[in-house]
C-alpha cells in the first residue's frame, strides 16, 4: 500500500489526540512550558491586586462625589458591575430619602468592602468567567482606544488601580483558555486572590 506510512501517522495521531482529550477530561496539566505565560499574567493579577488593596480607602470613597465621573472612570465602573453581576445596584438614600454616592460608581466605591471581596471570590476567583462575560468586558476594553489604567487614574487613583487588575484579570482568562487549562476552584488552576 502506497499510503500506508500516511495511514499509520493519521491512526497514530487520532490515538494521541483521544488519548490528550482524555488527559484533559480528568485534570492533567498541559505541559509546564504552556504554562510560563499564564504564570507571569498571573504574577500581574497579584501585583495589581496588592496595589489596589494597598491604597488609602480615601482613594475609593472620593469616588462618591462623582455624579458625572470622567470617562475611564465610569468604564472601569461599568466594568466592575458587569463582572461581578452587579449592573443594577444604586446609590443608598438616608433616613430623608436624599440619595448619597454615586449609582455609577458605588461598586468601586465599596471595592475594599467584605461583601464586594467575597463577590470577587464568588464571581472571579471560584468560579471562571462565562464566555458572554469575558466578551463583554473584552469588547468593552477594544472598543474604548486610549483606556489604560494610567489614563483612568488621572480621574481616579483606585479607578486606575482596578483597572490594572481586571485588565490581568481578562487577560488570565484568555490565556487560560488558550492553554486548554480549566479556571475556578473545581479546575486545574485559580486565579490569585488575597484574603
Amino acid at each position: 500500500y502506497p499510503n500506508s506510512d500516511h495511514l499509520f501517522f493519521n491512526l497514530r495521531a487520532s490515538s494521541e489526540c483521544s488519548g490528550m482529550a482524555i488527559q484533559q477530561e480528568v485534570g492533567s496539566e498541559p505541559p509546564s512550558s504552556n504554562l510560563a505565560t499564564l504564570d507571569a499574567i498571573g504574577d500581574r493579577v497579584s501585583q495589581a491586586e496588592k496595589s489596589y488593596l494597598a491604597l488609602q480607602r480615601s482613594h475609593y470613597q472620593e469616588l462618591k462625589a462623582f455624579h458625572r465621573p470622567p470617562h475611564f472612570v465610569q468604564l472601569i465602573s461599568l466594568a466592575t458591575k458587569i463582572l461581578l453581576d452587579k449592573e443594577d445596584v444604586t446609590a443608598g438614600e438616608d433616613a430623608d430619602g436624599m440619595t448619597f454616592g454615586s449609582s455609577e460608581t458605588i461598586v468601586l466605591y465599596f471595592w475594599l468592602d467584605r461583601t464586594i471581596r467575597n463577590c470577587i471570590r464568588e464571581k472571579v476567583v471560584d468560579n471562571p468567567l462565562s464566555r458572554r462575560k469575558l466578551q463583554r468586558l473584552e469588547k468593552l476594553r477594544s472598543e474604548n482606544e486610549g483606556w489604560t489604567p494610567e489614563a483612568t487614574a488621572r480621574g481616579s487613583i483606585a479607578g486606575g488601580a482596578v483597572t490594572e487588575w481586571l485588565f490581568a484579570v481578562l487577560d488570565f482568562h484568555k490565556e487560560a483558555e488558550r492553554v486548554g487549562v480549566r479556571l475556578g476552584k473545581d479546575g486545574d488552576r485559580q486565579l490569585p486572590f488575597e484574603q
